[in-house]
């Protein structure tokens, strides 16, 4: 089990759920692994203890990501620019 040093995190099955057995993410909080199918993502606090699920036949690929954020000073905010 661990927690993220993130705002936010997230994960994105990449495969089909039917290319293994077992996997998920188990959130400690709510005692449950949660599933998801492929093109799905699973976003929780980063700060959330949670640990990936034991893959118990074939391979699980997925991406994972973590989002952080800063408040930008003002003088910072005037060199940004979109077009």
């Amino acid at each position: 089990l661990h927690r993220d040093g993130s705002l936010l995190s997230f994960n994105v099955l990449l495969n089909r759920e039917t290319a293994f057995e077992g996997g998920g993410t188990y959130f400690k909080d709510m005692d449950r692994v949660v599933q998801i199918k492929q093109g799905d993502s699973c976003v929780h606090p980063g700060n959330t203890l949670h640990c990936g699920h034991g893959i118990v036949k074939g391979t699980r690929y997925v991406l994972v990501g973590f989002l952080n954020a800063k408040k930008l000073t003002n003088d910072a905010a005037k060199t940004l620019s979109c077009h």
